[in-house]
Formats: C-alpha cells, sequence, structure tokens
C-alpha cells in the first residue's frame, strides 16, 4: 500500500488508517513501513493510461506482460554492462521514468498502436495529462 503525503496536509489519521487496514488485511505481526522523498517519476495517470492501452493491445493476441516487454525493449534505450566478461544488455524499467520521459514513451506506445491499426481509448482525464499536454 503506498500514499503520497504532503509537507503541511495532516497526515496523522492517514498513517493510522493505512497501519489499520494492514494488520486487518494480514496475518503477519510486522510490517514495513517506507517513506521516501517523490522524485517526479510516473505519474499515477501516466501508469493508469499505460495499463489501459496495454489492455487494449491484448487485441493483437499478446499478453499485456509481453507487450509491456516488447515496447520497453523497443522504445528504452538499453544500457551494456559487462559481467564476467560478457555483455549484458539492461533495459531500464518504465518504473523509473520520470514522467516527462514516459509521456515520450507513450507516444511511441501510441505510434505503435497505430502502425496496427489499433485505436487506443484517450479518456480526458487522463490522456492531456499523461503526455504533459494542455488542455485545448
Amino acid at each position: 500500500m503506498k500514499r503520497m503525503l504532503q509537507r503541511h496536509k495532516p497526515k496523522a489519521h492517514i498513517l493510522e488508517n493505512m497501519t489499520r487496514t494492514v494488520f486487518k488485511e494480514t496475518k503477519s505481526d510486522a510490517v514495513i513501513v517506507e517513506m521516501k522523498p517523490d522524485v517526479h517519476s510516473r505519474s499515477t495517470k501516466q501508469n493508469a493510461l499505460y495499463w489501459k492501452w496495454l489492455g487494449v493491445l491484448t487485441e493483437t493476441g499478446n499478453t499485456q506482460g509481453a507487450l509491456h516487454q516488447y515496447l520497453a525493449q523497443e522504445y528504452l534505450s538499453p544500457v551494456a554492462e559487462d559481467i564476467q566478461g560478457q555483455t549484458v544488455l539492461v533495459i531500464k524499467s518504465t518504473t523509473t521514468l520520470s514522467v516527462k520521459e514516459f509521456a515520450e514513451y507513450l507516444e511511441h506506445v501510441q505510434q505503435f498502436a497505430d502502425s496496427l491499426g489499433c485505436i487506443l481509448p484517450k479518456p480526458e482525464d487522463l490522456y492531456l495529462e499523461s503526455l504533459m499536454r494542455e488542455h485545448v
């Protein structure tokens, strides 16, 4: 369970409710709580739009997981690393992309869908903000 907290907004009730929920939903006697600064990685709206689009692209007969791997390989530049004298290509995870980088990635996904003749939904609440475009 993740939750974004903001410096100037009340937090105590949020943490208390989250704690109760987690202990109610699990039999564990201990949980790990991690807090870290928001580094503006891909947004929740971008993530929602991306997985909605992958769901539509499953019409190609591929799974969301396979499509996710393919698109990452296709549009994210791999980095070569040497391990024990062998070169391994490491593909950047989409979860580490900045909001701007993920917007560019989404544009590639849209172009990929266009090349297949697949029309992706563009829900107003997700699309414009996800691709960092202003409302027209």
